[in-house]
């Protein structure tokens, strides 16, 4: 391995990729943030995601927070359509593994 690599101190960015992708699937964002689980709760207002998607897109903010939303947005979604298959009980052997 080239000896650059090995003392690398950091991980990099991938910012842009993210960014591009984004933009790919911007329509799809979109529609989750008006059908949002989080804002039927009141746990987000869907006009400052959709702001903060559009700072994000024009790369002028971080993906972090669409990315969170996302994120948190599917895993109730998830858990909506698997309740009873989400969580997966503890045995006594699963916890002779640990």
């Amino acid at each position: 391995m080239p000896e650059v690599l090995l003392n690398r101190t950091t991980a990099g960015v991938f910012d842009g990729t993210a960014r591009v992708g984004l933009n790919a699937c911007a329509p799809w964002v979109r529609d989750l943030i008006a059908s949002s689980r989080l804002a039927e709760t009141g746990l987000i207002d869907p006009a400052r995601v959709n702001a903060t998607l559009d700072r994000t897109l024009c790369g002028a903010a971080s993906h972090a927070e669409i990315h969170m939303f996302l994120v948190t947005e599917t895993w109730l979604r998830v858990l909506e359509r698997h309740r009873h298959t989400w969580w997966t009980p503890h045995t006594r052997e699963a916890n002779a593994c640990v």
